[in-house]
């Protein structure tokens, strides 16, 4: 039994290098699919603010990436990807009578470098039991770290202006993010080569300013001096006539009181006093999901694995001998 064991450890020692360098084990692609995010200006509704309930889909972006990926084992891979989404968001869309005269938008392209490490929990080598193995399916999930590059605009007079500069909410927040990738997706590799897959993927992030709103409104005498500002930073002002707006101490269609709009945004009698803008409790999130297409090629050799180093392989001689009669 000892015998026999080193005997199968020792081949499986020689024949894994083979098996492990004839595989397809190292890919390159693209990606396209739709982009969205939540935060302070997704949700459709008070019960559908955040969330995949919450999204605004007139308000879906753009999404399209690159990725390089390279397989360690037949379950793990290590993947790194160059990524691009528009996200948008509109307090147009909501029901919610306070974030309708809030009014806000933005517009956000990001940019950003991930790698992430892939479990693939499920393979079928054979898809219809073909025996030809020209269909495989596999299943997986993963997790990893990035950094995006994000610049929030909103649009004045049929003009887009960056909102950071500004600092709508006196805060100087870095267009510099850190992000962490979680998702997961499936995938068909045809003739080993060629691997079209589907994911979903969401990117939780360290900052509430993706959508350049998060705490309280300044009082709109502190941007006296910057009208661009002034005009982005509240924008409830655009729906005052609306009956939301004028409405002192009434209620909303769900009998929630409103109080008096005039002094809940920033052009209230009192200079020290803001109102709320967003929720600071909870940073944003954007996601994207899409169809992806890989090209595998095959992996080297190594040098163990060439014919001179197998011995396995290696023809022994034998010494012809007569018979004796």
């Amino acid at each position: 039994m000892k015998r026999f064991l080193l005997t199968i450890a020792i081949s499986g020692f020689i024949v894994f290098p083979k098996i492990s360098d004839a595989q397809y084990n190292t890919d390159f692609g693209f990606r396209l699919g739709a982009a969205f995010y939540f935060g302070d200006l997704s949700g459709t509704s008070d019960t559908a603010q955040w969330g995949p309930l919450g999204i605004q889909f007139s308000q879906v972006g753009l999404n399209f990436g690159f990725t390089g990926r390279h397989f360690i084992s037949p379950s793990f891979a290590i993947q790194g990807s160059f990524n691009y989404a528009r996200l948008r968001g509109s307090d147009n869309l909501s029901q919610i009578p306070t974030h309708y005269v809030r009014n806000l938008s933005f517009r956000n392209d990001i940019m950003e470098l991930a790698a992430q490490l892939e479990y693939h929990f499920i393979h079928l080598r054979d898809v219809g039991r073909t025996y030809r193995y020209k269909l495989s399916f596999t299943s997986y999930i993963f997790a990893g770290i990035g950094g995006f590059y994000n610049n929030p605009k909103a649009q004045l007079n049929g003009t887009w202006h960056a909102l950071q500069p500004l600092q709508t909410e006196g805060v100087n927040y870095s267009k510099f993010q850190m992000a962490i990738p979680l998702g997961g997706g499936i995938e068909f590799r045809i003739n080993k080569k060629h691997i079209i897959g589907w994911d979903v993927t969401a990117r939780m992030t360290f900052t509430d300013y993706v959508d350049d709103v998060s705490t309280n409104y300044l009082h709109h005498s502190k941007f006296d001096d910057n009208p661009t500002a002034k005009a982005l930073q509240d924008r409830s002002i655009e729906q005052k006539g609306t009956y939301e707006y004028n409405v002192v101490g009434g209620t909303d269609k769900n009998g929630q009181p409103i109080g008096n709009a005039e002094r809940y945004y920033s052009y209230g009698s009192n200079e020290n006093e803001g109102g709320v803008r967003g929720n600071s409790s909870r940073n944003d999130w954007y996601m994207w999901t899409g169809v992806s297409y890989k090209y595998a090629i095959r992996g080297k050799r190594s040098k163990f694995n060439r014919r001179k180093y197998h011995f396995a392989r290696r023809k022994v001689k034998r010494r012809r001998s007569r018979a004796k009669f």
